[in-house]
C-alpha cells in the first residue's frame, strides 16, 4: 500500500513529526515485504538486543487487482529498460529475492510469519498488542496508531554502541501539530490523497476547490497535503463526506461514497490473529520518553497562486481512467468484500502457509483463480516470457492445489512483448492432469511418493541425483530440466557456466574462509565425497583470487546504455523461473527435497560473466580445465557435474552463440583471444575489445540475482 506523497511530507518536516529515540533491548515488528532486499541489518539488531518479528504479505485481495495490474505494467517497463548503467536506479529484483530473504532469515533464527493477504493491518495490530514499534517504508503506517520507524530514519552505523539511533513517528504527536485534527479523520485523509484502493484522479474535482498551502518551492502534491490537513481540521467524518460528494457528479456520487468507505476500512485494525505463530515469551515493549520540547502547533501559510496544473483540475470532468484499462475485471461487490481463505483448504496447508512454507501465489490461485508470472530482465523482443518454460510445472501445481475442475478456470497473467496479458492457463487442447495427487492426500503420502511426483515433472530418475549432495539436488533438477527442454534450446557453454559458477559460489568461496563442507560431503556419492574432502584452503584461495573475484566485482563504466548480451540474459532468466517454480512445487509436496539455498548457489553476475567468457570457446571443457589448472580437485568436480547434465541432455546445442556487435565497434578494434587463456585474462581482453558490451557488474546491487552475503 502507501499514501501518495505522505512519506515525503513527513520527511521534509522530520524535526516536527518524528522523535529521536535509542532503539535497544526491545522487540521490533518488521514489514517483511517492504524490506525484503535488506539482509545486513538483522545482525546489528541482535547486537543491540533487538528481537525481530517479521511479517510478510500473503495473497492479493480482489479489491487490489486494478493496482496489481498497473504495477505489473510498470515492472515490465522497468525490466525492459534496465541496463548496467542504470540498474542501481531501477527497481528491478530477481524472481527469487523474497524466497531467498526468507531462507536467510530462517538460517539467522529470526521469527517470521506470513499473513493470509495484505500484511499492513496485521503488522499494526501485532505492534499495538505488544506495544512494539514497526519498521517499514510503507507510508500507510503514518495513518495508524502505532510507533512507526521509517527504515530511512534508522541509523545502522552505530560504531560499536549497544543501541541504534532512529526517529519514531507517533500519530498523537502528528495530530497535536494540527489543533482540531481528529484521529478518525486519518483514514479519510489517506483515501483522498490516493492509495492502492482508489484511483489516482478520483478526487480531482474536490482538490480543485480547496486551497493549496505552503511554500511555492513545495511540489503540488505536498501543497495538496498541507491544504487537505487544514481543511480536515474543521470537519468531522460525516460533514467531510457530504462536502466531498458535493464536488462529484450526481450520477457518480454513490460509487464514490462506496469507494471512500471501503478504502477507509482498510485502516481499521483487526484482532491480531497471527501472534500464535511467534514465540512471545520474551517480548519487550517500547515506551518513548517525553520530548524535551513539545511540538509547536503548525499552521501553514496559504498560497493564493495557482499553477496551470491546478487550474486545469478545476474544469476537468471526473473520469476514472485506471478502471477503464484492460486489466482485471473487479465488480463493485468484489471491491467491497473482504477476500477470505477458501473452506476447501486443509489445515496442514494453512498452517504451512502462515509459517512461510508455502508461497503467496498459492493463495492467489485458491481465491482469485490467477497465477501471475512476475517479470524479470529478459529479451523483450521475444513474444513469450522467459517464464513460459515453467508452464508445465505451474499447471501441475495448479491441478494439485485446486483439482481438475477449478484448475481449468485459472487465468495466467504473463506478457506479450512489453505488455501484460491474461490468458487461460490451460489453453484449448490442454487439460489438467487427471492422475495428479489431491491436495488433502499429500500429508499421507510417503516421502518416496512425493519425490516421485516432482521427479516425474522433470523427467528425471532418482538414481541420477543420488551422487549429488542433498543441498544441491533441487537446484540440479532445475538445471537438468532447463538443459533438456526442446522448445527453448541452450548451449553446452551455458551448462558449463552454470556448473562452474555454482561451484565457485558454494565451494571455493566458503573453503577459502576455512568453512567446512561436512554437510555436502556427508550426503554425496563416494566419488564426490573424495573430491570435496580433498579441496584445500590454499587451492580455493588461489582460485578465488584468479577467477572468483575477477568475475564477481566490477564498476560499470556508465558509457554504454545497452551492454547486456540479451540472449544470454534470457536463458538465465529461464533457469531462474524453473528454479522458482520447482521450489514452489517442492513446498506444495511438503519438501521431499531439501530447499535450495539460492544465496549460496546462485550468482547471476557470476554466471553471466563466466558464460560470456565461454561463448566463443570451441571446447569449453578444455578451456575450463586450463582455467582450473591450479585447482585439479575443483576441475574434477566440475567435470563430473557438467558431464552428468550433458549426458542427460545430449541434444544441447554445441554451436557458438553469435554476439550482437556494439554499434560503435569497428573492424580494426577486434582483438584475437587465444583459447588457452584463463577466465581472468580472457574476460579482460573481451571487455577491452568491445568497449563495454561484455562489461560485468557489481553483485551487491539489486540486479545481482539472488546474491546474498
Amino acid at each position: 500500500m502507501g499514501v501518495r506523497g505522505l512519506a515525503t511530507f513527513i520527511s521534509n518536516n522530520a524535526s516536527d513529526y518524528l522523535q529521536t529515540h535509542r532503539l535497544q533491548d526491545c522487540t521490533l515488528v518488521v514489514d517483511g515485504n517492504n524490506l525484503a532486499s535488506q539482509l545486513d541489518f538483522f545482525e546489528k539488531l541482535k547486537a543491540c538486543g533487538i528481537e525481530s518479528l517479521v511479517l510478510f504479505d500473503g495473497g492479493y485481495e480482489a479489491r487490489k487487482l486494478p493496482t496489481v495490474w498497473n504495477r505489473l505494467k510498470g515492472k515490465i517497463q522497468a525490466c525492459s529498460k534496465v541496463n548496467p548503467a542504470n540498474q542501481t536506479r531501477k527497481n528491478v529484483f530477481p524472481l527469487f529475492h523474497r524466497e531467498t530473504f526468507k531462507l536467510v532469515l530462517s538460517e539467522l533464527g529470526v521469527q517470521m510469519a506470513q499473513c493470509d493477504f495484505e500484511a499492513d493491518e496485521e503488522i499494526a495490530a501485532l505492534a499495538q498488542t505488544l506495544q512494539c514499534p514497526v519498521l517499514s517504508l510503507d507510508s500507510d503506517f503514518f495513518m495508524l496508531d502505532v510507533l512507526y520507524i521509517p527504515f530511512d530514519q534508522l541509523l545502522l552505523s552505530n560504531d560499536g554502541a549497544k543501541f541504534l539511533s532512529c526517529r519514531v513517528y507517533q500519530l498523537k504527536r502528528f495530530l497535536n501539530m494540527f489543533g482540531g485534527l481528529q484521529p478518525e479523520m486519518m483514514p479519510l485523509m489517506a483515501t483522498l490523497l490516493g492509495n492502492d484502493y482508489v484511483t489516482r484522479n478520483l478526487f480531482d474535482p474536490f482538490f480543485a476547490q480547496i486551497k493549496k498551502l505552503g511554500s511555492k518551492r513545495m511540489s503540488l502534491q505536498q501543497r495538496k497535503i498541507a491544504g487537505l490537513i487544514q481543511w480536515l481540521r474543521r470537519e468531522n467524518p460525516d460533514s467531510a463526506l457530504q462536502k466531498i460528494l458535493h464536488f462529484i457528479k450526481l450520477n457518480e456520487r454513490e460509487r464514490v461514497r462506496v469507494a471512500i468507505e471501503r478504502a477507509s476500512s482498510a485502516y481499521s485494525l483487526p484482532h491480531c490473529a497471527i501472534d500464535k505463530y511467534f514465540d512471545l515469551s520474551l517480548i519487550r515493549s517500547t515506551t518513548l520518553q517525553d520530548p524535551d520540547t513539545p511540538p509547536q502547533l503548525c499552521d501553514m501559510e496559504e498560497d493564493e497562486t495557482e499553477s496551470a496544473e491546478e487550474a486545469e483540475g478545476k474544469t476537468k470532468e471526473y473520469y476514472d481512467d485506471e478502471n477503464e484499462e484492460e486489466g482485471f475485471e473487479v465488480t463493485d461487490e468484489q471491491m467491497g468484500l473482504e477476500t477470505r481463505i477458501p473452506e476447501f483448504l486443509p489445515e496442514f496447508f494453512i498452517d504451512a502457509y502462515r509459517r512461510c512454507q508455502m508461497p503467496p501465489v498459492f493463495m492467489d490461485l485458491c481465491t482469485l483463480r490467477i497465477y501471475i508470472m512476475q517479470p524479470q530482465k529478459e529479451d523483450f523482443s521475444e513474444r513469450e516470457s522467459a517464464s513460459a518454460v515453467s508452464l508445465p510445472i505451474v499447471r501441475l501445481m495448479t491441478t494439485i492445489l485446486l483439482g481438475t475442475n477449478l484448475a481449468s478456470q485459472v487465468l495466467l497473467v504473463t506478457r506479450r512483448f512489453k505488455s501484460p496479458v491474461k490468458e487461460p492457463l490451460f489453453k484449448e487442447g490442454q487439460a489438467p492432469l487427471e492422475n495428479a495427487p489431491l491436495l488433502h492426500s499429500i500429508p499421507d503420502m510417503s516421502l518416496e511418493d512425493r519425490r516421485a511426483v516432482l521427479l516425474a515433472a522433470v523427467g528425471v530418475n532418482l538414481d541420477l541425483l543420488l551422487p549429488i549432495p542433498s543441498e544441491w539436488r533441487l537446484f540440479f533438477l532445475a538445471v537438468l530440466y532447463w538443459a533438456k527442454q526442446p522448445e527453448f534450446p541452450i548451449t553446452d557453454r551455458l551448462v558449463h557456466a552454470v556448473v562452474l559458477s555454482m561451484l565457485l559460489q558454494t565451494v571455493v568461496a566458503p573453503v577459502r574462509k576455512g568453512t567446512s563442507l561436512s554437510n555436502l560431503v556427508s550426503t554425496s556419492s563416494k566419488e564426490l565425497k573424495h573430491l570435496l574432502a580433498n579441496l584445500s584452503t590454499p587451492e580455493c584461495k588461489l582460485l578465488y583470487g584468479e577467477i572468483y573475484s575477477n568475475n564477481s566485482f566490477s564498476k560499470p563504466s556508465g558509457k554504454c546504455k545497452n551492454a547486456y548480451d540479451i540472449s544470454l540474459v534470457h536463458s538465465l532468466a529461464q533457469l531462474q523461473s524453473l528454479i522458482l517454480t520447482l521450489h514452489q512445487l517442492n513446498q506444495l509436496l511438503l519438501q521431499p527435497f531439501q530447499s535450495a539455498p539460492m544465496h549460496k548457489l546462485y550468482s547471476g553476475t557470476m554466471m553471466y560473466n563466466v558464460a560470456n567468457s565461454l561463448q566463443s570457446r570451441h571446447d569449453p571443457m578444455a578451456y575450463v580445465k586450463t582455467c582450473l589448472s591450479k585447482g585439479p580437485n575443483l576441475f574434477a568436480l566440475h567435470a563430473f557435474l557438467a558431464d552428468l547434465v550433458l549426458t542427460f541432455a545430449p541434444d544441447t546445442k554445441k554451436i557458438i552463440s553469435k554476439k550482437k556487435s556494439h554499434p560503435n565497434k569497428t573492424k580494426k578494434d577486434k582483438v584475437a583471444v587465444p583459447d588457452n587463456e584463463c577466465l581472468k585474462n580472457s574476460f579482460k581482453d573481451e571487455s577491452e575489445e568491445s568497449g563495454c558490451e561484455n562489461e560485468y557488474w557489481d553483485p551487491n546491487n539489486k540486479f545481482a540475482l539472488l546474491r546474498a552475503t
